[in-house]
């Protein structure tokens, strides 16, 4: 670190940045934004509740690959 500096900032520029180039639903990125500004019990209610989501979803798709008779090689 060089000046208080690190490369990954020079690489990956902040966290907002790198999240708005992470994430194109601009809806989304004004609703992390307000998701912010919470208290943290809140934030990690929502952290839970998306990652509850997201586990869901990749159950789902996990499941159905294995009952399709199409998706063995």
């Amino acid at each position: 670190m060089v000046f208080g500096i690190t490369i990954d900032f020079l690489v990956n520029g902040t966290t907002v940045q790198k999240a708005e180039n992470a994430i194109t639903d601009s809806k989304l990125i004004g609703l992390f934004k307000q998701i912010e500004n919470l208290e943290t019990e809140d934030r990690q209610v929502v952290a839970k509740l998306i990652e509850a989501f997201a586990i869901k979803k990749k159950w789902k798709r996990c499941s159905r690959t294995k009952h399709d008779p199409s998706s063995s090689s």
